[in-house]
């Protein structure tokens, strides 16, 4: 609306020569803003009705109400008195501005066929220098929360969540419960592991990785007092737990058959544990107690019990028949699909206790997906906004050079009559662009660097002044503004000297 203002100041001078007040021409003004402001919010309305159906339906899993989200009728009007208030509070400025008008300076630089005069052009370069300074702290914003989240999801779990079920089977809490649990999970198991399609089979009590779920328990070293020992993460397993997850055996031995609750007592305990409690010595051997005295006898790979964004905290597995339960998951790894063994699971169950019913049924890639879910959608809003600031800017930069452009044809004319080749005229034109684009850049640059600070709590091993998306953002931001530039400018090339000197 500025860049229009002023690119009109002989227009309104020359009416206002003619006898119209200010008040009348600001009212054109102010009546040409708000048809642009309604017409925009009608627009609008369209297009976030459009958006919403597109985004509902490409929101991940996991994310509570999709379906209720809609374009809400108080939203819609709370939005579209916001966007005719800003049309009408930006059509105010120039009205004002432009219905006083100088009017020998305004018919004089008129005359010329120039722009309006330094003030107005200064004016306009701080549109398209604020412009792309703000576009440009909104793309840093986007690339971080981007980048956090592809770092997420490079995040090595530990182990292989592939063509993996899980399911909750899980007693009544009442007497005897506690002694029956256990032995209905390993022969629910056993079953499972004889059903066609299931290549390995296995039962966890205390909590399923990346789950948040978790039991805890001392751990004291043979010689360390009550007082010395340390909290410790504890799962009850089957043995072929860790076969069937897939999590990798560092040393010593994985849980066997044999180990039962009339046997030697024995666990498994995870790296973080090696470093925590014997500080990178071999614990394999060693005689801790964790639910008795236990001797352990093999070291795992570390898994991320707590989520994707947690570090791996120390663990110990012991056998399930060793230890009481009232129930846990079962995971079973298929072949193929592994929905596709999910009536095995129900006979197996339904055979073992069936007065127990299975709960909780999914994959692990679905959970994983829920645990992800909240950072998927923040990255999907923020990369929208990012795109969004890159047209918005692109477009801004567009108008304002097309209408210095407009207003230097007859400088251009004469350039061009004077021997000036087209070729002079663009790069004329894209210098002044890339000045502007450049100044937007760098103040745009230093102010995302200072405001980055507030976005790290919510970003997962990526720096707020991570230089690789400062890169990216300038590099993409510098392209759309340069390319919005080349259009005016090729513009500017094809103008004819005759009609340009004929019309002024």
């Amino acid at each position: 609306m500025l860049a229009r203002a002023t690119a009109r100041e002989r227009e309104l001078g020359i009416r206002s020569a003619l006898g119209a007040g200010r008040a009348r021409l600001a009212r054109q003004l102010m009546v040409e803003s708000l048809v642009l402001a309604s017409a925009g919010t009608v627009l609008g309305v369209v297009l976030a009705w459009w958006g919403v159906q597109v985004l509902r339906t490409s929101l991940p899993e996991g994310v509570p109400r999709v379906a209720a989200i809609a374009l809400d009728l108080r939203v819609r009007g709370v939005a579209g008195l916001m966007a005719l208030v800003t049309g009408l509070a930006f059509g105010l400025f120039p009205a004002l501005q432009a219905s006083r008008p100088d009017l020998v300076h305004a018919l004089k630089d008129g005359a010329r066929g120039t722009s309006s005069g330094r003030g107005r052009q200064r004016l306009r370069s701080t549109l398209v220098v604020v412009e792309v300074a703000l576009a440009m702290i909104l793309l840093v914003g986007a690339g971080l929360f981007i980048s956090s989240f592809m770092t997420l999801m490079r995040n090595e779990p530990g182990f292989d969540m592939r063509n993996l079920l899980t399911s909750t089977v899980r007693l009544r809490f009442e007497p005897g419960a506690l002694e029956r649990g256990g032995p209905m999970l390993i022969e629910v198991v056993e079953r499972l592991q004889q059903a066609s399609g299931v290549l390995a089979a296995a039962a966890i009590s205390g909590g399923l990785p990346l789950s948040g779920s978790m039991s805890s328990t001392t751990f004291r070293l043979q010689g360390q007092t009550a007082e010395e020992a340390e909290n410790v993460s504890i799962r009850s397993v089957t043995p072929a737990y860790h076969d069937t997850m897939r999590i990798p055996l560092k040393s010593g031995r994985l849980l066997e058959p044999g180990d039962r609750r009339d046997g030697q007592q024995v666990l498994v305990i995870n790296e973080a544990a090696v470093r925590q409690f014997f500080e990178g010595e071999n614990p394999i051997g060693r005689r801790v107690t964790v639910q008795g005295e236990r001797e352990i006898v093999g070291v795992v790979g570390d898994v991320r019990q707590m989520g994707p964004e947690g570090p791996p905290a120390a663990e110990a597995y012991i056998p399930l028949a060793q230890a009481q339960s009232i129930g846990g998951e079962i995971v079973v790894r298929t072949a193929g699909n592994p929905l596709a063994v999910l009536p095995a699971v129900k006979a197996a169950v339904f055979a073992v206790a069936p007065d127990v019913p299975l709960r909780n049924i999914a994959t692990m890639e679905e959970l994983y997906a829920r645990r992800v879910a909240q950072r998927r959608f923040n990255m999907l809003l923020l990369g929208l906004f990012g795109v969004l600031a890159l047209v918005i800017c692109a477009v801004g930069i567009y108008g304002v050079m097309a209408y210095i452009v407009a207003q230097r044809t007859h400088e251009i004319g004469v350039r061009m009559a004077l021997g000036a080749s087209r070729g002079s005229v663009v790069s004329m034109v894209l210098r002044k662009a890339t000045v502007l684009v450049v100044v937007g850049l760098v103040i745009g640059g230093v102010a995302a660097w200072f405001l980055s600070a507030t976005a790290k709590a919510f970003l997962f091993n990526v720096e707020p002044t991570d230089p690789r998306v400062f890169g990216v953002a300038l590099f993409v931001l510098a392209v759309a503004a340069l390319l919005a530039s080349a259009v005016p400018a090729r513009r500017a090339a094809g103008v004819d000297p005759m009609i340009a000197l004929r019309q002024d």
